[in-house]
């Protein structure tokens, strides 16, 4: 079970690439994997590049799962539209659940 943490917009870095390649990969496998999205990269829940949304859409169809920390979210005056939105405690239940948090 891993947890993949992004910290940054999908506009200014594009580790999202591997990230979701490896997220997808495990989902493949039977492995539980699972994206949080904090700081800047929530800004991908409005708007984020054309192949950021088709690896999302094939990531989630492979069986990963998605959040966004709500508290970023308001932040930047965004509300969720891909992700499940989850609070600073869901923040640590996430990380309590799975063994790996990259």
């Amino acid at each position: 079970m891993s947890l993949y943490l992004l910290s940054r917009s999908p506009w200014e870095r594009q580790d999202y690439k591997t990230v979701l390649s490896l997220c997808k990969a495990q989902a493949e496998q039977g492995i539980d994997a699972a994206v949080l999205c904090i700081q800047d990269a929530v800004v991908a829940e409005k708007n984020a590049p054309p192949d950021y949304e088709e690896m999302v859409r094939l990531a989630k169809e492979a069986g990963v799962r998605f959040y966004v920390l709500s508290a970023d979210l308001l932040a930047r005056g965004l509300l969720p539209s891909v992700s499940e939105p989850v609070d600073y405690d869901g923040f640590l239940r996430l990380i309590l659940k799975h063994k790996t948090v990259v």
